[in-house]
């Protein structure tokens, strides 16, 4: 019994190195042994401590749940995403090239317009020569070019690639199909499908096909059949295939646009980005 209670003194913390010295009257055995003094602990410092702990364990908790619905709404995003981008691509309104079309413009905005051209070239190589190329006005530099030795825009950028195309093509005496540039100053959809409505407004054009990536079909006609004669046909020529199309981030800008659009803000400033295109 008293070896029981002799391990349990020495498990006190009065019997620990780090705990405070004894006293003897006022003035403890540390001052005479000649060090500094420690100063005391108030109850409310040793009653503060678990609720310290306690604060501590909610942050922790109220972070993993931050985390773990962050990656919930991640994954739903993700499994939305595809349903999502197949209705913006508009796969109901593909225009076939081996029917009769007046037109196919080619839609600015995009960066690398090489996925776009591509496209438009393939679908060109099938349509009939009569099919005029028409090009959208984009100031907007784009690639170095050693012949003029200047950065070209993105319009003069399309119209020359589409020239070395066409003579390759057809050759070098082929005078179609034919490329002319729509003028306009825009710096949206919106302003684009605008400009290309008022080109097309008195012109004996009644079937035009539109080349653009496949996120963007869907806004592209909107924005165009609201502004163009409703006697005229659209269809789609789409872009190929690339990852961008189904990015989550791309797909909810769509929809954030296409909302924007439908609220009549496509011209509000801090909404729209100058000189973008899209």
């Amino acid at each position: 019994m008293i070896f029981r209670r002799t391990r349990h003194l020495q498990n006190h913390p009065a019997a620990r190195e780090d705990a405070r010295p004894p006293t003897f009257g006022m003035v403890p055995v540390s001052l005479m042994e000649g060090e500094r003094p420690r100063e005391p602990v108030s109850v409310d410092e040793v009653l503060q401590e678990p609720r310290t702990c306690q604060n501590m364990n909610r942050r922790v908790k109220l972070r993993r749940l931050v985390g773990i619905t962050a990656l919930a709404g991640l994954a739903i995003l993700a499994l939305l995403c595809g349903p999502a981008a197949d209705r913006l691509q508009m796969r109901g309104r593909l225009a076939d090239p081996t029917q009769p079309w007046d037109a196919v413009y080619l839609v600015c905005g995009a960066r690398a317009q090489q996925r776009r051209l591509r496209a438009l070239t393939a679908w060109v190589a099938r349509a009939p020569l009569s099919t005029v190329i028409l090009v959208g006005h984009d100031p907007q530099p784009s690639l170095w070019s050693r012949e003029h030795q200047r950065n070209l825009t993105r319009t003069e950028w399309g119209v020359e690639a589409l020239e070395v195309w066409k003579r390759a093509q057809y050759g070098e005496d082929a005078g179609k199909p034919v490329i002319h540039v729509v003028p306009g100053v825009f710096s949206n959809t919106d302003g684009e499908m605008q400009a290309l409505a008022d080109y097309l407004r008195g012109r004996p054009y009644q079937r035009v096909a539109l080349v653009t990536s496949r996120f963007h079909a869907r806004r592209v006609l909107e924005r165009l059949e609201a502004h163009a004669p409703d006697n005229i046909e659209f269809a789609i020529v789409q872009g190929t295939p690339y990852w961008e199309n189904r990015a989550p981030w791309i797909v909810a800008g769509e929809y954030l646009k296409r909302l924007r659009d439908r609220l009549g803000q496509s011209q509000t400033p801090l909404l729209t980005r100058p000189h973008d295109g899209v």
